[in-house]
């Protein structure tokens, strides 16, 4: 544990040499295990191996290859997992949602305009379907501009896919 605890201290200073505030990256576990290995027809224990995960936000994506460059050069981090995550205050978030709330809107028309009813005023709306519900609209895609990034560790987001389902629950009003 004192070995791993060194480590993630290198990281911090790695990061913070970066330009990174400690708000930017979190722990996401520790582990402390027995490690046992099969010697002489039993299991033997043979130390304990010790574990942390850090997970760092990094909003401009020029970064990302030199942080990943840093931490495995500086540190001796191993890199796990890069995951790209879309703001929820982004303007295309928000055109995708007010796209896929339309569709919905124009599905349930139809639905009763075939039926010989209207549609009446909304009960619900909801990005998570409804527990009653089996299936809702199809997802709605929107395809972001891919960002290439200049650093010793090439790193490209490639396209990122947002999808949106809304879910909608009108009254539905009988043509009398």
């Amino acid at each position: 544990m004192d070995h791993v605890a060194q480590l993630a201290h290198g990281l911090e200073q790695c990061l913070a040499t970066l330009g990174f505030d400690r708000r930017d990256w979190s722990t996401r576990g520790v582990t402390l295990a027995e490690e046992w290995e099969w010697k002489n027809d039993s299991n033997t224990l043979i130390g304990f191996r010790a574990t942390t995960a850090v997970c760092l936000s990094i909003t401009d994506l020029d970064r990302v290859g030199g942080v990943i460059t840093a931490a495995v050069d500086q540190v001796g981090a191993q890199i796990r997992n890069l995951a790209w995550h879309v703001a929820p205050d982004n303007v295309a978030r928000h055109a995708l949602l007010a796209e896929a709330a339309l569709d919905a809107t124009r599905r349930a028309n139809a639905y009763v305009e075939a039926l010989g009813l209207q549609l009446g005023r909304v009960e619900e709306i909801s990005e998570i379907a409804p527990v009653a519900s089996v299936s809702g609209p199809p997802e709605l895609g929107l395809r972001a501009k891919s960002f290439a990034v200049d650093a010793t560790m090439s790193v490209n987001a490639g396209d990122v896919e947002l999808h949106s389902s809304v879910f909608i629950r009108f009254t539905v009003l009988t043509n009398s």
